[in-house]
């Protein structure tokens, strides 16, 4: 690791939002710090198959990122760093990146590109997926389960319904606690089934170990393909501090979708305050902040 550069650009986050900022910048040859504590990949790498992003007919969400750091590998100026970003300061007209193993590294421009994390479902079985948009088409005419009625789980109900042979909705909760217009949709719905004060206790896997049945809490064996989890997503955004205001459940607040309170600051990706978090978005908010985040350097010239 290269700490004695003064990079053009620090982003935290390698996943498709951080690595197309990396691209592009790269291109461009600026200095260019991409840092992540996990490598790279984001959410998208966990994905086993992806049919929506355009160009690619279907392909691993871990090919997919194996791909786009492929292309960050062609560029010498762009050093990818393994590590985690604890504390960020400014001093001097730089931005000073405390990292775990406790180097510091410096820049004149930060893109936030930090994601999100999944609130996970622990049970036993590899056919659990957070994604209905990314991951549901493949089980079409299967029965499946969602878990959480909130508007996520509303929503991948109703999406998933419209090929699935039945979905079952439950919550922990006595009612849905989707916008009342979701309900209605839900409640309208033939092959959608409530089940409330329920949720899945254990799972039952099948040839190759392929789920094939759910036990709920209530005892009722249940034959489905998949679990939709739904219980939440947690914004990688404790380390924004004074650069960024975030909404009250920790998204990072942008006027123009990419530019932040604090000059020379950008973001990209999922953890800013947008209701459309996909892949092609993400790369779209990559390559804005990425060319933003350029023009202002220009500027301090």
């Amino acid at each position: 690791m290269n700490t004695n550069i003064c990079y053009d650009i620090l982003i935290i986050g390698a996943g498709p939002a951080g690595m197309t900022a990396a691209i592009y910048a790269g291109r461009s040859n600026k200095q260019v710090a991409l840092i992540d504590k996990n490598g790279f990949g984001g959410n998208i790498a966990n994905s086993p198959k992806v049919e929506n992003i355009p160009g690619f007919v279907s392909i691993s969400g871990a090919d997919f990122a194996a791909n786009m750091y492929e292309q960050i590998s062609n560029f010498s100026t762009v050093n990818h760093i393994i590590a985690e970003a604890l504390f960020i300061d400014y001093r001097y007209g730089l931005f000073r990146i405390t990292l775990d193993d406790k180097s510091i590294i410096c820049g004149k421009t930060l893109i936030f590109a930090t994601g999100t994390e999944h609130r996970q479902l622990k049970l036993d079985t590899k056919d659990i997926y957070y994604c209905a948009t990314c991951d549901g088409p493949f089980f079409k005419n299967k029965n499946v389960i969602v878990v959480g009625s909130g508007n996520t789980g509303a929503t991948y109900a109703l999406e998933l319904s419209t090929y699935c042979k039945n979905v079952y909705l439950c919550d922990l909760t006595h009612e849905m606690q989707c916008e009342p217009i979701l309900q209605d949709q839900i409640l309208a719905q033939s092959n959608i089934y409530w089940l409330p004060n329920t949720t899945i206790k254990d799972v039952k896997n099948g040839k190759n170990n392929n789920l094939s049945s759910v036990i709920l809490t209530t005892n009722e064996v249940l034959k489905c393909n998949a679990i939709f989890a739904a219980i939440g997503i947690i914004p990688q955004t404790k380390i924004v501090g004074p650069f960024a205001d975030v909404t009250w459940d920790d998204y990072i607040i942008s006027n123009d979708g990419i530019s932040t309170k604090v000059p020379g600051v950008f973001i990209a990706g999922d953890c800013r305050d947008t209701k459309v978090k996909q892949v092609v978005t993400a790369v779209s908010d990559g390559a804005k902040a990425a060319v933003n985040a350029m023009t202002f350097l220009k500027g301090l010239k």
